[in-house]
C-alpha cells in the first residue's frame, strides 16, 4: 500500500488510489473521472434505491453513491487483485451499505477466458474471445438482483470492456427487480455496430430508450465517442436538468 495515496471527498468518503493508474492519476491531478455519469446516477437515486456497479474497479462509483440516503450498492468485479482494492476502500468506509461479488457478468455460470488489464489501467481487463491462461468465474446478473420496494429507483452501470451485451443477456428484464436505468460503456473500438444494434434491440424491446448522460436522445448508431463514453438507457425518464 506504500505506493497508494488517500483521497477524501466532501462527504467524508475516503478512497485509496494508485497514482500510476489511469483513473488514480486523474483524481490525484485534481481532475474528475466520469463525474457527469456519477452525477446522473446520483440524480436518479436522490430519493433512494439500489445501484448495481458491474465492473466496479476500485469502487469510485459505489463509494460515491452509497453515501446517498437510502441507497444500497451491489458491486461485481472479475479480477481478484482489483477486488482487493475495492475491499480496501470499503474497509475505509464501513458505514456504507455495499456488497461485492467476485466474477465476470455474462449469460451463464461457468468460467471465461480473461485478458489481464493493460499496465497503468486496472480497468481494462476483459473477457477474451480466444483461449487464455487466465480464467475467471462467470455469474448471471439475474442471480444477484435484490428485493426492492416500489419506491426504489434501480440503477445499473455496466463497464466491462465490450462484454456488456452478454451481461445484459443474463438478466430477465421483465422482473420487478430489473433496473429502471442502465448506463453502459460505449467504445466504438470495443463495441461493433452489429453488437450495438443487438444490444439496442434487446433493451428497446424491454421498454428502454437510449440517451446521452445529459439526456439527449440517441437515434442511431454513432461511430464516435459519446460524453464520457456512456449511454443512459431508461424505461422511466426523469428531468435531470436540476
Amino acid at each position: 500500500m506504500n505506493d497508494r495515496l488517500l483521497l477524501e471527498n466532501c462527504n467524508g468518503i475516503r478512497i485509496v488510489v494508485n497514482p500510476m493508474d489511469y483513473i488514480g492519476g486523474f483524481l490525484l491531478r485534481g481532475k474528475s473521472f466520469e463525474a457527469d455519469s456519477i452525477q446522473l446516477c446520483a440524480k436518479l437515486l436522490r430519493n433512494g434505491g439500489v445501484f448495481y456497479d458491474i465492473g466496479s474497479n476500485f469502487g469510485l462509483y459505489c463509494m460515491s453513491l452509497a453515501s446517498i440516503s437510502n441507497v444500497r450498492c451491489v458491486a461485481v468485479e472479475a479480477l481478484p487483485q482489483v477486488a482487493i482494492s475495492f475491499l480496501s476502500n470499503l474497509a475505509l468506509n464501513p458505514q456504507l451499505p455495499i456488497s461485492l461479488y467476485l466474477g465476470a457478468a455474462s449469460q451463464k455460470h461457468g468460467q471465461l477466458p480473461f485478458l489481464s488489464p493493460h499496465d497503468g489501467n486496472c480497468g481494462t481487463g476483459r473477457v477474451s474471445s480466444h483461449n487464455s491462461s487466465l480464467k475467471v468465474a462467470s455469474i448471471r446478473l439475474d442471480d444477484i438482483l435484490i428485493p426492492c420496494t416500489d419506491a426504489d429507483r434501480i440503477v445499473m452501470k455496466i463497464d466491462i470492456e465490450g462484454h456488456e451485451l452478454e451481461a445484459l443477456q443474463g438478466i430477465d428484464l421483465s422482473r420487478a427487480e430489473a433496473p429502471y436505468d442502465i448506463i453502459t460503456e460505449y467504445e466504438p473500438t470495443l463495441t461493433t455496430e452489429s453488437v450495438f444494434k443487438e444490444m439496442r434491440a434487446l433493451l428497446m424491446n424491454a421498454g428502454y430508450r437510449p440517451f446521452t448522460i445529459f439526456g439527449s436522445p440517441i437515434a442511431e448508431f454513432r461511430n464516435e465517442l459519446l460524453p464520457e463514453n456512456n449511454i443512459w438507457w431508461t424505461r422511466n425518464p426523469i428531468d435531470i436538468s436540476r
